[in-house]
């Protein structure tokens, strides 16, 4: 079969194709004496790479959401159970995440992946290292509050000796390492000293763009616990009573939450969500 080579073949072929294909054909256009030909087969050729692109691109979205699924088939939320991963967040979008189920965001699943990567990245960093051992990786922690209220979470590396003690480890991939560890990340790590009795903890961040690693030392608190136990206390009341708590979130002025938060258009008002979208820009 012979191929079209006019140039209004050319064009009709070009305007069924979007402005990103346009893009990669142009710069390569002048190389050919043939240019109405090399249009169209250029164009044929990246509707059809396009074609399987999408397939693929909608087959790991799927994928992801299937493995979310049969996750957290085996992690109903239960009252009385709470997440020290969460704890240090907005308590309110922690309330919502009981009683107004989301449909899972791909994108975000593959980010909290990445994240999970970047724990057995350096697991497996610690014991190549020589110079400390690793006792257990994900070990489960419950921390009881009181009858029929814990904290539920894993700990990420717990390592079995360093200078002669045990040290709990949580480890974080960050867009930006801070100068300090975040609140949230302390409120949690602590949770895990308190559970397991230990004096010492470490906060790994590793930055997800420049690979640069950075360790905080943190050392048990009783203080902590206090704030702790008040935090999922109020969670719990707010859960039972299934009447949300205040919006800790946009009453800090902690924008950048309510921003990513899933639960925003039931949360906020139509003023406050202008003001979150207005602080983004």
């Amino acid at each position: 079969m012979l191929l079209d080579t006019s140039p209004e073949y050319a064009s009709a072929v070009l305007k069924e194709t979007d402005a990103a294909v346009k893009r990669h054909i142009a710069p390569f256009a002048h190389i050919s004496n043939h240019k109405s030909c090399f249009l169209v087969s250029a164009a044929l050729y990246l509707v059809e790479v396009k074609r399987f692109a999408a397939r693929i691109t909608s087959a790991i979205n799927a994928g992801m959401i299937k493995n979310d699924a049969e996750r957290s088939a085996n992690h109903q939320r239960r009252v009385g159970v709470y997440y020290p991963s969460s704890l240090g967040y907005c308590l309110r979008k922690q309330y919502y995440a009981f009683y107004y189920p989301k449909f899972p965001d791909p994108a975000k699943l593959i980010v909290f992946s990445l994240g999970d990567a970047t724990h057995e990245l350096v697991a497996m960093a610690l014991t190549k290292s020589g110079d400390v051992k690793v006792d257990a990786v994900e070990l489960p922690a419950k921390l009881e509050v009181q009858s029929g209220v814990v904290l539920s979470g894993r700990i990420d590396v717990l390592v079995a000796e360093l200078d002669g003690e045990k040290v709990v480890m949580e480890i974080k991939s960050a867009s930006d390492i801070p100068n300090r560890p975040y609140i949230s990340h302390i409120i949690q790590i602590q949770t895990y000293l308190h559970t397991t009795g230990l004096m010492y903890g470490a906060i790994t961040y590793v930055d997800k763009t420049s690979g640069k690693v950075e360790t905080f030392d943190i050392t048990k608190d009783d203080s902590w616990l206090h704030t702790i136990k008040v935090r999922v206390l109020e969670l719990h009341t707010s859960v039972k009573s299934k009447l949300p708590p205040y919006k800790e979130a946009f009453s800090k002025n902690k924008l950048y939450e309510c921003k990513g938060c899933d639960f925003a258009s039931i949360c906020l008002s139509q003023d406050e969500l202008a003001l979150v979208m207005k602080d983004q820009k």
